[in-house]
């Protein structure tokens, strides 16, 4: 069998430096374009056995922007992946075709491709361990549904209930054909509230909601109401979590839409700084729905939910009902990234349904890199450890 050039070259490259992790990266890559499942265990299951690290460095190979720009690449993973083994390198690999089938493909399949990955993972994880995404795998198995499943979700009432939202009285809002809003709770209150309400207010009046406040920060929320700033706020007493807190703000989207009339424009709450938004905005209001689209085939990555534009229409009313419901029946052992994984169930489900808003996901390629536009607030470190103390479900 003639080996395609580009392998031939990378097998060559990583038998004269075998030490050399950036070789090896290559020749997974080029093994997934141009390969067999037998040169993947020939020459990585060489790598296991002298380093241990076999896993690691296929992730590091395939967690690239080329998978999600090549759908011939991607195609051929799914089809590689069927024919693998169940050890570390294999497992990987399903974890990528999973991956595919969910963001580009069969979310069907890509449910029972990942879940059999995720139990290979869970079953053996000391050689995933150092890889975030993959060691995390069994716990995003359980918050990934089939179409027929989220359609079922949204149909039914959750077990979740949410408490009611309570507005701070002050002045009346004014009206706006968009309003701002972000939700969180009293620690990401003291630490981002200011800065984003600065930020946030060159794109209209804006609201937030705060999960748990004190008091004393309940009296500044009273200080700062005004026509253009306005707060609200809930007591939990079940959900102490992070990932409660992160999907807490499509909980209260509905009540949003209706308490203004307006398009709502939803956000996370540790922005510093926006950057040419306009254009974003723009792009955005052509559609019913918008959202950042990530190049990246990784599920709750994918789909990107810090910034949501939602229109004032009915179908997106419905929407928002029906992502609330969603969410509040996956929020029971669920993770972090709960929210975009729920976004990711939902658009597989709307892809099904023949009467629907139109949903726009502005994608770097067309000129809409995520990072360009929004400087978040704080280090990772610092919201990590917020997160944490906030009750973080691993």
């Amino acid at each position: 069998m003639t080996l395609h050039p580009d392998l031939t070259n990378a097998l060559a490259a990583v038998q004269g430096s075998p030490d050399d992790t950036a070789g090896w990266k290559r020749l997974g890559l080029m093994i997934a374009a141009h390969g067999t499942p037998a040169h993947l265990q020939q020459s990585f299951g060489y790598r296991q056995a002298q380093h241990g690290d076999a896993a690691a460095l296929l992730f590091s190979a395939l967690f690239d922007q080329e998978l999600h720009h090549n759908e011939a690449l991607r195609d051929r993973i799914v089809t590689f992946a069927d024919h693998c083994p169940e050890d570390e390198t294999g497992t990987v690999m399903r974890f990528f075709s999973g991956c595919i089938q969910l963001c580009h493909g069969d979310p069907d399949a890509g449910v029972e491709t990942f879940a059999r990955a995720a139990a290979c993972i869970e079953a053996n994880p000391a050689p995933f361990q150092s890889i975030q995404h993959l060691i995390k795998a069994p716990a995003f198995a359980t918050m990934m549904l089939t179409p027929t499943e989220v359609e079922n979700r949204w149909s039914a009432e959750p077990a979740l209930t949410v408490p009611t939202a309570v507005s701070v009285e002050g002045a009346v809002p004014e009206p706006a054909g968009r309003w701002v809003c972000a939700s969180c709770d009293s620690k990401y209150f003291n630490a981002f509230a200011g800065p984003f309400g600065e930020a946030a207010g060159v794109l209209g009046p804006v609201h937030i909601h705060v999960v748990n406040p004190t008091e004393s920060q309940l009296a500044l929320m009273a200080q700062q109401t005004a026509p253009n700033r306005q707060f609200s706020h809930e007591t939990q007493t079940r959900f102490l979590t992070s990932p409660y807190y992160a999907a807490n703000r499509f909980f209260h989207l509905g009540w949003l839409m209706d308490r203004y009339g307006s398009d709502i424009l939803m956000l996370d709450i540790d922005v510093a700084a926006f950057h040419e938004i306009a254009d974003v905005v723009t792009a955005m209001q052509k559609g019913d729905l918008g959202y950042f689209a990530m190049p990246t085939v990784i599920p709750w990555l994918r789909h990107a939910v810090p910034f949501l534009y939602l229109r004032h229409t009915e179908p997106v009313r419905l929407l928002a009902e029906r992502f609330d419901r969603l969410l509040r029946s996956m929020l029971e052992g669920s993770t972090w990234f709960v929210d975009q994984m729920g976004f990711l169930n939902l658009l597989n489900a709307y892809r099904q349904i023949e009467d629907k808003p139109e949903i726009i996901g502005l994608e770097a390629a067309d000129g809409f890199p995520f990072a360009a536009y929004i400087t978040p607030s704080g280090d990772d470190d610092t919201k990590a450890w917020m997160r944490t103390e906030a009750g973080f479900s691993a």
